[in-house]
């Protein structure tokens, strides 16, 4: 039900590294206090030096960075004519430097790239060690930010190259870059090279450490990365001590909890991740209290308490979909403004252009007018001065009244505005999800097809919510009939994408592709899975999957082909001594027999222990294939039945009560069974309400 301890190592990574995500990218600063607009622009109209006037020209970039994005394109485009005029090279090595941060903080990871890869030849001109250092650095950062692994370690092992012909070269720096490098090997899930310069990094700061400074939540998280987790808390607790702010301790004691859970020491990992949540939710990430009610919840269940696993686990769920709405409702806002700018950038552009025509010209109209004007501004200024002075006295009390009926009248059409706002999304959100759910319900096949190739069936389907996780899928191929049962990561909206995903990749790869060798399927739909969620990054923004089951049964040959991914497939028989259950190449299963009946065996074929997604263990699934007999029942479900709590100590169904369960009712119809699963699930829970998408299917030959 949660994430996978592993893979949550990654998204630790991830946390640590966007809170800093430009830091090492050399440019102009960010903060511009106090900007004078009005003199900026005079300095780009009226300034015949080229260097001054990109320099303003920059200014104004941040200015509108911060306060009209729409508009930064076009300042940035004047930074670019004006450094083309410019012969200096160090200078134009400046610019081009800062064109390229500029670029990169608006997301334009491309532009950006192709300006320090400018400023680069120009350090390659002055054969300047320090400019072709920086050049690559800033190069390295940037392709590690964009993803782009393959390059950012090349651009990694230039600047230590480069360093290794410094003399006096700074062990600040080589601390550095061997720890960014090491950090893009693990990107790259070469352990073996991350690894080695991990070690190298930290045999630098240990041999240096009483004469250098570096971040102790870097080295901490390099030992995390070794496997040293006694040395990463000790270096997290002094990182914890150094930070002031409230949202960077909290990632630290996150930190020391994740070491403490990892080293096995629940009750040391369970005080931290109790300060964690014990902050104000508003200022820690939302992924950060997800993480910490995920291993809250695995520490309570290790240690058999269940009300309190069940509470973690309830809010771990709503920090995830708060996550996951968070990041829809970003997305959405980001191709907005994309398009925007797309729309608005020419129109932009000669408005702006204008504007600054006119400003010119206005300068020197009232350069001439200046000298009559002063005459005539000072005696309006008495006069007014006097003017206000008195009716400041007079008139005092009305002016307050009225400043302060106007303020309510303000507020309660702003309360009205934002009540309307949040009704009309609430609408909108509902009716969404209403039509997801329809689209979903349609993308289910329909149950006729299984009356053409089973005797009797029955599919027990309970999502949690409106839209669900888990799903069932089949097809008929050259007299075969191709059946899944799948549970994806989540349930509701996340999970209903990422079963969308995985209907969508079924259908082509047996339907169009024409694959019917199970394991070949789950081999391929895991590829299909990886790259349309973009985890062969290892960025795990996205790491979620779906855990499965396929089945291949041919009605003429009574044959059943089966592979599965974490599902395991269940057959109930009818005894008979002569023989039990067989494989196609007559190899007895009876090693697999689970339990017995006074007239029924079930067996348990399992499924490998892998996801369909990017996992530390990335084998080939395995097939298995079985002779059926008339009246042998199959059943496939997911983990929802099983997982849900109840009973009188609010503890999980479990897997062995459900097996005996489906053994005792393995004689009734398949439309009785379904009838003795509703008030099983119904008697268990009582008043507690359900916790996940819960789908069993039945299939009797």
């Amino acid at each position: 039900m949660f994430s996978n301890l592993l893979r949550d190592r990654y998204i630790r990574i991830f946390l640590l590294l966007s809170l800093f995500i430009l830091i090492g990218l050399d440019g102009q600063s960010l903060t511009i206090n106090d900007v004078n607009v009005d003199s900026l622009r005079h300095i780009i109209l009226c300034s015949k030096n080229d260097s001054l006037r990109a320099e303003a020209a920059v200014s104004l970039s941040w200015y509108y960075y911060k306060n009209k994005p729409d508009s930064v394109y076009y300042f940035i485009s004047l930074v670019r004519q004006f450094a083309d005029k410019i012969n200096a090279a160090q200078r134009k090595y400046k610019l081009f430097s800062d064109i390229a941060y500029l670029y990169a903080n608006i997301g334009a990871f491309g532009q950006s790239a192709n300006f320090y890869e400018k400023a680069l030849k120009i350090a390659y001109r002055l054969n300047d060690t320090s400019l072709l250092i920086l050049s690559y650095g800033n190069l390295a950062q940037l392709y590690s930010l964009s993803g782009n692994y393959e390059p950012s370690k090349q651009a990694y092992k230039k600047v230590l190259s480069l360093l290794a012909r410094v003399r006096g070269k700074s062990i600040k720096k080589q601390l550095y870059y061997y720890m960014r490098l090491g950090r893009v090997y693990y990107y790259l899930n070469n352990e073996d090279s991350a690894k080695y310069y991990l070690d190298k990094a930290l045999t630098i700061y240990e041999q240096n450490r009483d004469s250098t400074t570096y971040s102790k939540n870097d080295i901490g998280a390099a030992y995390f990365y070794l496997g040293n987790y006694s040395r990463a808390v000790e270096y997290f607790k002094q990182a914890m001590q150094e930070d002031t702010t409230q949202l960077r301790k909290a990632i630290e004691l996150s930190n020391i909890g994740e070491a403490y859970f990892f080293m096995g020491k629940y009750k040391q990992a369970e005080k931290y991740f109790k300060q964690v949540i014990s902050n104000p939710e508003d200022t820690i990430y939302l992924e950060i209290m997800r993480m910490s009610y995920s291993y809250l919840a695995q520490i309570y269940e290790a240690q058999g308490r269940f009300k309190e696993a069940y509470y973690a686990h309830k809010k771990y769920n709503e920090f995830f979909q708060r996550k996951i709405n968070a990041e829809r409702q970003q997305t959405v806002a980001n191709l907005e403004l994309r398009l925007k700018l797309d729309e608005k950038s020419r129109m932009d552009s000669l408005r702006m252009a204008k504007v600054l025509e006119l400003n010119k010209q206005e300068l020197v109209q009232k350069e001439l007018e200046a000298r009559k004007q002063r005459i005539i501004i000072l005696f309006v200024i008495l006069i007014l001065l006097i003017s206000v002075i008195f009716t400041f006295l007079y008139r005092k009390r009305y002016l307050i009244s009225k400043k302060q009926k106007e303020h309510i009248r303000l507020q309660r059409e702003t309360l009205s505005e934002q009540k309307f706002q949040l009704e009309l999304s609430q609408r909108k959100l509902k009716e969404s999800v209403e039509y997801a759910s329809r689209l979903q319900k349609a993308l289910l096949p329909e149950r006729s097809t299984l009356e053409k190739y089973f005797k009797d069936f029955f599919i027990f389907y309970k999502p949690l919510d409106q839209l669900s996780g888990d799903f069932y899928w089949w097809t008929e191929v050259e007299d075969n009939l191709i059946l899944a049962v799948g549970d994806c990561t989540g349930h509701g909206v996340p999970g209903a994408m990422i079963s969308f995903m995985g209907i969508t990749l079924l259908n082509e790869l047996v339907g169009d592709e024409k694959i019917l060798d199970t394991d070949e399927i789950l081999n391929e739909l895991r590829k299909g899975v990886i790259k349309g969620l973009h985890q062969e990054k290892i960025n795990y923004n996205i790491k979620d999957g779906m855990d499965i089951a396929i089945i291949k049964y041919n009605k003429r040959h009574n044959t059943i082909f089966y592979s599965g991914a974490y599902i395991s497939l269940y057959i109930v028989r009818k005894k008979d001594k002569k023989q039990g259950l067989m494989s196609l190449d007559d190899n007895s299963l009876e090693d697999i027999t689970i339990e017995k009946a006074k007239d029924y065996i079930i067996y348990r074929i399992r499924g490998d222990r892998m996801p369909i997604s990017r996992y530390f263990r990335m084998q080939d699934f395995t097939e298995h294939g079985i002779k059926l007999r008339e009246d042998d029942v199959i059943y496939l479900f997911t983990d929802g039945f099983v997982d849900q709590l109840g009973g009188e100590k609010l503890g999980k169904y479990h897997k062995k009560k459900f097996q005996h369960f489906i053994l005792s009712m393995s004689s009734y119809s398949m439309a009785k069974q379904r009838e003795l699963l509703a008030k099983e699930l119904s008697d268990w829970r009582g008043e507690y309400p359900q916790v996940d998408d819960i789908l069993v299917v039945g299939l009797k030959v």
